[in-house]
């Protein structure tokens, strides 16, 4: 993926489902396997095969479609 959201979009978005989160009252490991399912469905949706995001200094997440 080359077309990477600017940072503002990014943390908007993410303020946003964190605010979501806490109305839900999800626990951590109940939010990432929402965030896990999301991303899943997302790729499968659009298409797209698998997606990779790495974040220099910071973390990787792929997403694999089988």
């Amino acid at each position: 993926m080359t077309n990477r959201i600017p940072e503002e979009q990014a943390q908007e978005l993410s303020d946003c489902i964190a605010e979501k989160c806490v109305e839900m009252g999800l626990e951590p490991d109940q939010i990432l396997d929402g965030l896990a399912r999301v991303l899943l469905g997302a790729t499968n949706d659009l298409g797209v095969e698998g997606f990779e995001l790495n974040i220099e200094d910071f973390g990787r997440c792929s997403v694999e479609l089988d």
